[in-house]
């Protein structure tokens, strides 16, 4: 199910973080082709545990390498979701100290500013004035049109999709202070390890994406679009 749903582009930050993965972490800092030095001989003795048979040098590169590349295909889908669900809590954050209103996300921030739109246009064009209308709409506030909230919603999502970028500026250095990048590093180790002794496809699948498809759901149910 989650192959056949886009997970966003791959960045330039995300290739990066691959290639030292594969160099650094999984090649033990060797520029060769992947598996050719310290992750083919761990993984070998791995193999050679499990089984009574000799290991074929080739033929154990040909079938590991696919597990190792969707492992790390994997993981560059956990930054994206990593970027979606910091965008959920500065929604969150932004919106509770501006607004005094919960925005789990862009759609609700996008509702809540389309509405202070419409009120302060409300205001503006008030037969007696902007301050008296200001009063009034404050007691009884104008309903954004559809066309508004929409418009608002986009440019707010793009603005979003920008901040995206930079925000690992902010998460990454939270993430590793906590030790969630030394925890998921370690757990797709672990899951190469178990797919080598059990002869099984890759089975590293972070919960990163389904979290941030949650918030993204509960955004909308709170925003009342579904």
């Amino acid at each position: 199910m989650t192959d056949r749903v886009p997970a966003g582009f791959t960045t330039q930050v995300q290739q990066h973080i691959s290639n030292l993965i594969q160099v650094d972490l999984l090649n033990g800092g060797q520029a060769s082709p992947l598996l050719e030095s310290y992750l083919i001989e761990a993984l070998e003795a791995v193999y050679a545990r499990h089984n009574s048979e000799p290991v074929d040098h080739q033929r154990f590169t040909r079938l590991i390498e696919p597990v190792v590349a969707d492992a790390l295909s994997q993981y560059r889908v956990t930054r994206t979701a990593s970027a979606d669900i910091t965008n959920s809590i500065s929604c969150a954050v932004l919106g509770a100290f501006a607004f005094q209103k919960f925005t789990p996300g862009g759609i609700g921030l996008g509702v809540v500013l389309a509405s202070i739109l419409a009120k302060a246009m409300a205001a503006r064009d008030f037969i007696l004035g902007d301050t008296i209308g200001g009063w009034y709409y404050s007691w009884f506030p104008p309903e954004p049109s559809l066309a508004m909230t929409a418009t608002v919603m986009i440019a707010v999502m793009a603005l979003l999709a920008a901040f995206a970028a930079l925000s690992g500026v902010v998460s990454d250095p939270i993430q590793a202070s906590v030790g969630l990048h030394r925890r998921r590093l370690h757990k797709l180790l672990d899951h190469l390890e178990k797919d080598v002794s059990l002869s099984t496809q890759s089975s590293f699948r972070p919960k990163d994406q389904y979290v941030a498809r949650i918030l993204d759901t509960f955004d909308m149910i709170k925003s009342g679009l579904i």
